[in-house]
């Protein structure tokens, strides 16, 4: 088979889910079994090698452009390195919310879903960043570091040093909701298929939810948990690859949600944000021209 040609790579909370959906519908391309396919950052699955990753893509057809997505990767630089070697041509998507949104609905998320404790209130939430940050665990920082990972241009230039500005697209969630037809002639440019090939449909989904069980769900979703790491020494390499496929853990996570309205971010913490990611959002507009300034204007 040949190799994947294109991966999401993020950010997380930002819209990739209805992302993956349009681009799941693309007949040019062939999207991989499932969205998360977390083989670059986790060392137990990269180490199956490129069989077990192409064996998600087992329904492409030769012509069809492989794509596959991971919401860890954009704060995962030692995936980074690993996709660079994979294929030095890999070409990137990055779908962007506005950083402040972004961050305070990652910190709900991790509330809602019991990767934080519930009591934590929303600054104690990234004044405890620093420390996860030391721990270099992907796990931890991609569902508990949320304004690190709404610092885009610092997470983007590393990306920028091992693929050039040329291998990287740089999308809006804004714009994706709000003007796809912009959206979508950009990506049919940068991976060269047809544009008219995006359904017109509005597609919106992962909306705001919560765990009616958070010990469930963590046990379903947190690699990281201590009963998911005692089940997965014990199955065989088998089974959890046959089991990923069929999506049970998706599946089951999927019922033990519901929807639930997030509480919008108060103008204190708002102010906060973006004293905090001011600097970072002006590098942003002046490298990569990506403004949020001009979002509902």
């Amino acid at each position: 088979m040949e190799k994947v040609e294109a991966i999401i790579i993020g950010a997380s909370r930002s819209g990739t889910t209805s992302l993956y959906a349009h681009l799941d519908a693309h007949p040019e391309l062939c999207f991989s079994d499932i969205k998360e396919l977390h083989y670059f950052s986790f060392p137990d699955l990269f180490a199956r090698g490129n069989t077990y990753y192409h064996s998600f893509f087992k329904d492409s057809a030769p012509k069809l452009k492989r794509i596959s997505s991971s919401t860890y990767l954009m704060v995962d630089f030692e995936a980074a390195k690993r996709i660079k070697a994979y294929n030095p041509d890999m070409k990137i998507i990055a779908l962007l919310r506005n950083p402040a949104a972004r961050a305070y609905s990652g910190y709900q998320y991790a509330l809602n879903n019991g990767y934080e404790k519930a009591k934590t209130t929303f600054r104690q939430h990234i004044d405890n960043e620093a420390e996860i940050l030391k721990t270099g665990d992907v796990i931890a920082v991609n569902n508990l570091c949320n304004a690190y990972q709404s610092k885009y241009y610092e997470l983007i230039c590393e990306w920028e040093k091992l693929f050039g500005r040329s291998q990287i697209l740089l999308l809006k969630s804004d714009d994706l909701f709000k003007n796809k037809t912009f959206v979508f002639e950009q990506i049919a440019d940068f991976l060269n298929i047809d544009a008219a090939g995006f359904s017109s449909d509005d597609i919106h989904v992962n909306k705001a939810s919560a765990a009616k069980f958070k010990i469930l769900q963590q046990i379903l979703v947190n690699r990281n948990h201590p009963f998911t790491r005692f089940v997965r020494k014990l199955s065989p390499q088998k089974f959890r690859s046959w089991s990923i496929k069929k999506r049970f853990t998706e599946k089951l996570s999927a019922m033990n949600r519901t929807q639930e309205q997030y509480s919008p971010i108060s103008e204190d913490e708002s102010k906060y944000l973006a004293d905090l990611l001011q600097d970072d959002t002006t590098l942003l507009r002046e490298h990569f021209g990506i403004n949020f300034n001009s979002e509902g204007k």
